[in-house]
């Protein structure tokens, strides 16, 4: 029934399928570095920046801002501080504003923060407050800071805004 022994010739039908298979075509490197995520368990708490090329989840806490080729956000993790990253995938609570490719909010996530992407994806259930902006190149593109104007900054730029003509009723 299981012979082991194969005749040394393929069949003309075999011979046929192998030659009309497709030539072989380079794929993409993917844009991670691959290999084991570094993993910070549930009761790892950390309290400053962190930065590195590879991929990262978090299951903890983290306090500062994150820098990363791939980051995944727990469901039971605390993420406070922003993210950088090519690919972020959210299953706990981020705050703080996120620069990535590809943004993924599941629905047990809540994120508070901006958002610039390239791709996002808001499971429904999640909570997000904040606001998304869409972008071809988000990590590399200038995001203008949403720090409050001072006093002296605001006062200038009334003192142009007042030369101008008064709306009409």
């Amino acid at each position: 029934m299981f012979a082991k022994n194969r005749p040394a010739e393929e069949s003309t039908t075999e011979k046929s399928i192998r030659s009309a298979k497709a030539p072989a075509v380079d794929l993409p490197s993917p844009k991670s570095k691959g290999g084991t995520p570094a993993l910070l368990s549930k009761d790892v708490v950390i309290e400053g920046d962190m930065t590195t090329t590879g991929d990262i989840q978090i299951d903890g806490h983290m306090t500062g801002n994150l820098k990363a080729g791939s980051v995944t956000v727990g469901r039971e993790a605390l993420l406070e501080g922003d993210v950088e990253a090519e690919s972020i995938v959210i299953h706990g609570r981020l705050i703080g504003n996120i620069k990535a490719r590809d943004v993924r909010i599941r629905h047990t996530a809540h994120v508070e923060g901006n958002i610039t992407q390239e791709a996002l994806v808001i499971e429904p259930g999640a909570f997000f407050d904040g606001t998304c902006r869409q972008s071809s190149d988000p990590l590399n593109e200038y995001v203008a800071s949403n720090k409050p104007l001072e006093t002296a900054q605001l006062a200038s730029g009334l003192a142009a805004v007042g030369s101008a003509p008064a709306f009409a009723k």
